[in-house]
């Protein structure tokens, strides 16, 4: 318990400024900003078809889940963020923090 107090608190302190992705490069003041952070997780997750409901993988990237709104560039200034791209069952406390630290 104590090993793993430590290690939180090692983590805790890190910087967890993770690069931006995407920010448009000329924005309008009258949009509201919006920071997407993709986490993977089986929003991005994709299957061989349409009807596909297990078995899937996560493969879709942040870049990928935004090109599939259409002219959501008209309706809000975009910043997007790669977290993680992992599975929901490998989702964990090391994925967490950074998002965290992204959110504060």
């Amino acid at each position: 318990m104590f090993a793993k107090a430590i290690l939180l608190s090692s983590l805790s302190m890190q910087s967890f400024a993770l690069p931006i992705l995407q920010e448009r490069d000329t924005t309008n003041v009258t949009l509201p900003k919006v920071k997407i952070m993709g986490t993977g997780n089986t929003i991005a997750s994709k299957g061989s078809s349409s009807t596909t409901t297990a078995g899937y993988s996560v493969g879709l990237t942040v870049e990928d889940l935004i090109a599939t709104v259409p002219d959501i560039d008209t309706i809000a200034n975009l910043e997007y963020v790669k977290i993680s791209n992992v599975g929901s069952n490998s989702l964990n406390y090391t994925h967490l923090i950074p998002l965290h630290h992204n959110i504060s």
